[in-house]
């Protein structure tokens, strides 16, 4: 089955939980193995911090979304912080082959970093998602992660900065 949470308008984490994702930010690598980003995922971490912990809502008409933080600092997800989503926050054993997702304050010249994990916290793939050169921050920057390991569906997905000068919002 496919699970849809459509993006536009002024996004909420509730919205989110309601479309049966588990939604937090993290903003150290403990949720890593060894605190290193990218090893495996620490399950028994990510499982254990409580839903929509760590994360605000920045709606304005520069654009809206959900990041890393608090709403003090635009809630954007900088490097260094953590975006996760649960894709089974049931448990009932939903995993996927490939998701789409939409970021909003994200201009020219950015990275963003992606991993995606299996149920187990096992790496199934990563990539970076450079910033569109005509992308204003006010455009959604729509695109797709999928595990690079064939035949291999995930669980989590993690955001990420890919440098100090990137920063952007899940809408």
């Amino acid at each position: 089955g496919n699970k849809t949470l459509a993006a536009g308008g002024s996004p909420t984490i509730q919205e989110w939980s309601t479309a049966g994702f588990k939604v937090i930010g993290f903003t150290d690598t403990s949720l890593f193995e060894g605190g290193l980003a990218g090893a495996k995922l620490q399950i028994g971490t990510v499982d254990g911090k409580a839903a929509d912990s760590g994360l605000s809502t920045h709606n304005s008409a520069a654009g809206s979304g959900i990041g890393v933080g608090s709403a003090s600092n635009n809630a954007e997800t900088k490097q260094g912080e953590y975006f996760v989503v649960d894709l089974d926050k049931s448990g009932s054993g939903f995993d996927a082959a490939v998701a789409t997702l939409t970021l909003n304050h994200y201009t020219a010249g950015e990275v963003l970093r992606w991993y995606v994990y299996e149920a187990d916290g096992t790496l199934a793939g990563s990539g970076v998602v450079p910033a569109s050169t005509t992308n204003s921050g006010t455009t959604n920057t729509i695109f797709d992660v999928a595990p690079n390991v064939s035949g291999s569906g995930f669980k989590y997905i993690v955001l990420t900065s890919d440098n100090a000068t990137s920063n952007f919002l899940v809408d």
